[in-house]
């Protein structure tokens, strides 16, 4: 297994290439899902610098937001850091996702059973990301085992 240490100024870059990407293909989001834990940071990201291109979002922190709320109406934009083997988005999925809504990650691997509309990088299946908001130390867990 590779790690592979991702860094601010990469997230930065890679923030500005999705909402380049949404704002030529999907300028009528109106919502945004950060997938926790690691969707937060690149949802609040995200509807930061969208503000500055005049899309404006509603920000949802739970699926049960989502479901007290009609969003019927509203293309939802789902975002993660990464569709590893796509289990987590996968269950997202079963409780919430619309024909019209998108799906959005940093990264992506092959075997990921899940493949967003839009992914700013793709990874050997045996790489682990390391963000930038996370402990480099942290003890490596994929599906529950411990791998590290």
């Amino acid at each position: 297994m590779k790690k592979i240490k991702y860094t601010w100024e990469e997230f930065d870059i890679d923030i500005n290439k999705t909402a380049e990407w949404i704002v030529e293909h999907h300028s009528d989001i109106k919502a945004i899902y950060g997938i926790p834990l690691g969707g937060l940071p690149f949802m609040v990201a995200l509807k930061n610098n969208l503000q500055t291109r005049n899309i404006m979002v509603d920000v949802y922190f739970s699926i049960q937001e989502i479901r007290d709320t009609n969003v019927s109406y509203k293309k939802i934009l789902f975002v993660d850091d990464i569709a590893d083997t796509g289990k987590t988005l996968m269950n997202v999925f079963k409780i919430y996702y619309g024909n019209n809504d998108v799906i959005i990650t940093l990264f992506k691997k092959p075997q990921s059973i899940i493949n967003p509309h839009f992914a700013c990088r793709v990874c050997k299946n045996d790489d682990w990301i390391i963000f930038p908001w996370e402990n480099e130390e942290k003890e490596l867990i994929r599906d529950g085992t411990v791998i590290s």
